[in-house]
């Protein structure tokens, strides 16, 4: 489906029912967002955004098993979702040109991710040294971890609920089912958390090319990247 060029500001919700496409070219319109349908496209394959106003992705870009080719070129993407992780079959992912500072760290598990262009991406070039183990400053420019306190009650109890898949009642208060559906996974253990996480930063190295990449983890399971290395032979938390 060819629409580049097309001055599109939306794209209609209808698009997840055309569930044969392989290809899409939205390339030099003015999308700001994507619907969240797009994650119904299954057999989707190559998915061209280039030159448009991406300010962010939907979490349901990770439902795409047949992409192998994305092209985000000249957005405003500040960040990714950690979702990207699960594009098992991305070869190639072109992100050049977008205000982003550091990667997500699911990037890394990518088995065919063999092309990805960051070509005038302000990338991270120096991560600071751990002046506190317990909680390491961020790098220059990113928001510090949001947990510098202990989680609320609430949290707690939203984390219980998902990590043992308890049953939510229908009868449950709108606002509280609206907070189970926010909830984020660690980039370690893939514990559940919401609005309270640990970040950890370290370099990959990849083409000669390094690439920050930023953890989001649901307690400190580590904090150096000796500490990582050794908790990748420890016992699942």
């Amino acid at each position: 489906l060819q629409l580049c060029c097309n001055l599109l500001t939306t794209l209609p919700p209808e698009i997840g029912y055309m569930s044969n496409l392989t290809v899409l070219d939205l390339t030099h319109n003015k999308l700001k967002v994507l619907p969240s349908s797009i994650g119904y496209l299954d057999k989707l394959v190559c998915l061209t955004l280039t030159n448009n106003q991406l300010t962010q992705l939907p979490p349901s870009i990770g439902c795409l098993p047949k992409l192998s080719v994305l092209h985000l070129g000249c957005n405003r993407l500040a960040s990714l979702p950690p979702e990207i992780g699960l594009l098992h079959s991305l070869f190639t992912l072109d992100i050049s040109q977008n205000p982003i500072r550091v990667l997500p760290a699911e990037l890394a598990e990518l088995p065919c991710l063999r092309k990805l262009r960051l070509n005038r991406c302000p990338l991270l070039t120096s991560l600071p040294l751990d002046t506190r183990p317990e909680a390491p400053a961020p790098p220059a420019g990113l928001n510090p971890s949001p947990a510098r306190r202990v989680p609320t009650l609430a949290e707690l109890a939203a984390r219980t609920l998902v990590r043992w898949r308890v049953p939510v009642s229908a009868r449950l208060p709108p606002h509280l089912q609206a907070y189970l559906g926010s909830v984020n996974f660690c980039t370690y253990c893939h514990g559940p958390y919401f609005e309270n996480c640990h970040k950890r930063w370290r370099f990959m190295t990849k083409s000669t090319k390094r690439i920050p990449l930023e953890y989001r983890l649901c307690s400190p399971h580590w904090n150096t990247d000796v500490e990582r290395i050794r908790a990748m032979f420890a016992p699942p938390p």
